[in-house]
């Protein structure tokens, strides 16, 4: 095939070569290209058709393949936009308990107002008794840290052992 295009071509570039194609007469093909040449172009093209096709093929089966891959992470995607509003909601109802738990805490941790003594009556006491003010300052302490617990109480301490007595006997 290369060679009966490249024959035909050197054929048609002499009219081509700075001549004007008015001044040369037209030469009608001397003969029609042999069977063999037009079996070995039927083969070429169709050669490259058929690859044409397997490309296409693959080009077709390769975007279906990108189609159903994308279907995939779409709906991955709209599973974790479901799972973050979820965790979302997880996370406010989480704060307001928190909340919540911390406003009982203060009230639990805070005496009402009626039960706190006045400054003028915390000084009439401070001065009635030396070391009494220490003492009110560490039971208030005491008070304002003590939770409610619904765990149960700790079990008792065993008794220290009394100090053993080493004698030694000679």
């Amino acid at each position: 095939m290369a060679l009966a295009s490249a024959a035909a071509l050197g054929a048609c570039s002499g009219s081509l070569a700075g001549r004007s194609p008015a001044a040369e007469p037209v030469v009608a093909p001397s003969a029609p290209p042999a069977p063999d040449a037009r079996d070995l172009r039927l083969d070429i093209l169709t050669d490259a058709v058929r690859a044409l096709r397997d490309e296409l093929g693959r080009s077709y089966e390769h975007s279906q393949q990108l189609a159903q891959e994308t279907e995939r992470l779409r709906a991955i995607v709209a599973s974790l936009r479901r799972e973050l509003g979820r965790r979302r909601g997880e996370n406010r109802a989480l704060r307001n308990r928190v909340r919540a738990l911390e406003k009982q805490l203060s009230e639990i941790a805070t005496p009402p107002p009626e039960a706190q003594p006045t400054p003028a009556e915390k000084a009439a006491e401070s001065s009635a008794e030396p070391g009494a003010a220490d003492r009110d300052a560490a039971r208030e302490s005491r008070r304002r840290f003590v939770v409610p617990s619904t765990a149960p109480p700790p079990a008792p301490m065993p008794p220290a052992a009394a100090p053993r007595t080493v004698v030694e006997s000679e």
